[in-house]
Parts: structure tokens; sequence; C-alpha cells
């Protein structure tokens, strides 16, 4: 009986104890680059997860995370130039950090937003859909604070280029989310709908002492992982989408792993960093395009697929064809695809952290 109690005990212990052991410290400091003083409240997060720590007195933070893999660590606060560095997480290797803020320059010409104000508020109105997305979850989706938004076009192209002036706040209450979020790169073409975004996102966990709330939240963030991009392309990177229920429908094209005798054409679009790339993504690249992915698709007798609403169109937006996808599903350069069909009308309305798990 005791022998037993004791193995008991022990493998307890070790399922205790095993996530801890797990977890790497990220830590460092925020410094002002005129100064040299530390700052403080300065917020420190891990792009497009929910991990991060704003700064001390002293400057410095500190957090600890299970992650692993290429993730981009930010250091953001009002009134100072945002600072990013790529970082590579690995089991049991702790990280340290140091920041250098540059004040921000004062913008003299800022645009007011006003109730007259049309051009404004059409662009907005068509950015808002876009961005947004056109199904559930989307109608309990807002911006907090759209005045930071800035536009400009559209040009020849018929783009309209997105700037902020600050971060975007944006609540999702359906998924019970905020997401605060920097824009690096946005454009969408206002006639069809389409275009591509290339964001910093932080998000933070929406608090509720409602039991059933929280239950929507859960089952919610569940249906919105099921069958999305992030989920496609981690079931891809680990060879598991027939398992996931994912099927390529398209005749003759689909996304397939690069040779290793073709990886090295990575140097022509990324001359100085491709080695470091292919250590920490998976290369794929499209056959043919559009590349046409389902999930829990069903066909008729003439293999027809029923629930086409289901479909998704992968095509290259630019000139690289090259896609990289890290262990948890993420892009490298998410700007390097264009989506549409389902994941086309969803976007930020279904969008989940990196760190959410769909137990």
């Amino acid at each position: 009986m005791n022998m037993k109690l004791s193995i008991y005990i022990i493998v307890l212990l070790a399922l205790i104890s095993s996530p801890v052991l797990s977890q790497v410290t990220i830590s460092g400091s925020v410094f002002d680059a005129t100064t040299k003083e530390p700052l403080q409240g300065v917020n420190v997060y891990l792009s497009e997860t929910t991990i991060g720590k704003q700064t001390n007195a002293d400057g410095s933070f500190s957090f600890q995370t299970n992650l692993t893999g290429p993730f981009i660590l930010v250091a953001s606060s009002i009134g100072y130039q945002t600072e990013r560095i790529n970082i590579n997480i690995e089991k049991g290797e702790n990280k340290s950090y140091s920041f250098s803020l540059k004040e921000k320059p004062i913008e003299l010409d800022e645009i007011v937003v006003a109730a007259d104000n049309t051009e404004w508020k059409s662009n907005f109105n068509r950015f808002q859909r876009f961005f947004i997305g056109d199904r559930k979850f989307s109608e309990n989706t807002f911006f907090q604070n759209p005045e930071v938004l800035r536009f400009e076009g559209p040009n020849k192209q018929n783009k309209i280029n997105v700037y902020t002036e600050a971060p975007l706040i944006i609540h999702n209450r359906d998924l019970g989310y905020i997401i605060e979020t920097e824009f690096l790169q946005v454009h969408f073409n206002p006639d069809d709908n389409t275009g591509i975004y290339k964001l910093n996102t932080r998000f933070s966990e929406m608090e509720s002492s409602d039991k059933n709330v929280i239950r929507r939240w859960n089952k919610n963030r569940s249906e919105a992982y099921k069958g999305s991009p992030t989920h496609f392309f981690k079931s891809l990177v680990l060879d598991d989408l027939r398992k996931e229920r994912f099927k390529i429908v398209s005749m003759g094209s689909k996304i397939e792993r690069v040779e290793e005798s073709e990886i090295s054409q990575l140097a022509f679009y990324y001359p100085k960093i491709w080695k470091t790339l292919i250590e920490r993504y998976s290369v794929f690249k499209l056959t043919y395009t559009p590349v046409i992915v389902g999930h829990q698709v069903r066909f008729d007798l003439f293999d027809k697929v029923v629930n086409d609403h289901a479909l998704s169109y992968l095509t290259y937006s630019g000139e690289i064809p090259y896609i990289l996808i890290d262990e948890n599903g993420a892009l490298f350069d998410p700007t390097v695809l264009q989506l549409s069909g389902k994941w086309g009308f969803e976007r930020i309305s279904v969008m989940l952290p990196i760190d959410y798990k769909n137990d």
C-alpha cells in the first residue's frame, strides 16, 4: 500500500512540475534612447499572444512562457516609437533583451476626424467591412478608437493603404478578447474587399464572473479555431490535414513542402536571413493557383462539394513564391498570401492568440 502511494505521489509531482519545467523566462529592460533613463509602464509582449508584462519602475520586465518557436518581441509605449526584436524560443533556454526607445515625433498636420469628414467616413466604413470581416462574430467586434486610423488612396490599382497614429484597440465580445493592434502593412481594395495585413497584436482576456459568459467564450473560441487558417497551417506543418478534416479540393493545384534542393532559392528573396529562416520555419509553395481548401467538406454522388461555403482560396499576393510557417501555424510574412472565400470573409473577428489551446 505504501509502495503504491509513493508511486502515485511521484507521478503526481511529475505531472504538476512538467509544465513549470518546460517554461522559459523572457526578461530584460527598457530605456529612453536619449536620456538613458529606465522607462516604466512599457508594454513588452510576444506578438499575436496574450503573453507579456509592463516594465517596472527600474525599466525591467520578466515573464514566462511554454511556447517555442520564432516570435516577435515588441516594446510599445505612448509617445515612443515601437521597437521589435525577432527571437527564437527554445525549451530550457531563458532569454534576456534590452530595448532603447526613441521618442515619437509630434505630427503637426494631424487630421481631425470630424462628423463632416465624408471621405474619411467612407473609407472607414469600407475598411471596417474588410478588416473585421462579414461573418459570425463580426457584429460584436468593434474598434474602441477608430480616430487613430489614417487612409491613403485609392491608388492606380484601386488599393487604399491604412495607417494608425497609435495602436488600434479592438474589442471582440464574442471571443472575449481585447486586441491592441499596430499596423505594419495594411491595404485593401474597396471594390472586391480583398487585401492584405501584417500586424503586431497583443491579446488581453476580457474578465467576467458570469460562468455562462465564460462558457460562451470558450465555445466560440473553439468554433473560431476549427477550420481557421492557423488550424490549417499548423496541421500542414504536422502533416495532419486528413486527421484534422482538411481537404485540398482543387484539381492539379496544391500546397507542398519545398524540397531540400530548392530551398536555397529563399536567398533571392531573403538574402540576409534565409539560413536562419529555414532553421525556424517549414517552407511550402503553391504548385498552381488558386489552391482551394475545405474543412469538413461534403461531396455528392458526383464528387462535387455540397457545402462550398466552407471553401477557401489561396493565391500569391506578390512576387515571393514561398510560404514560411512555424510550428504554431503562424506565417513569417502573411502578406505573401491572399485569402478569399470563407477565410476572406472572416478575418479579425475570428482571430485568436497563438497561445490559444483548443482542448
